[in-house]
């Protein structure tokens, strides 16, 4: 996921509900999410993602934006530092 979000590339998400990076996706705009079992809904993922072309460069650069800003290393170092404080 992280390099996909790197290379600024929408996600196209495919989980049970018990996982919650689709729902970031959707939040944050940066990707579809649809029940691993819902053949239907990951086939209007795919569709969305053909026929909105400028759609899906706007959500390449949301997600670059989210790896920058919640999962860069110092982050990380910065939010477990501070949990010790």
């Amino acid at each position: 996921m992280l390099a996909y979000l790197e290379c600024k590339h929408p996600l196209l998400i495919a989980t049970d509900e018990n996982t919650d990076i689709g729902k970031i996706a959707v939040e944050n705009n940066f990707g579809t999410w649809s029940n691993s079992n819902d053949i239907d809904s990951i086939c209007s993922s795919i569709d969305f993602f053909i026929k909105n072309p400028l759609k899906r460069k706007e959500m390449g650069q949301n997600g670059y934006d989210f790896l920058v800003k919640n999962y860069q290393v110092s982050n990380a170092y910065k939010s477990i530092f501070d949990k010790f404080n």
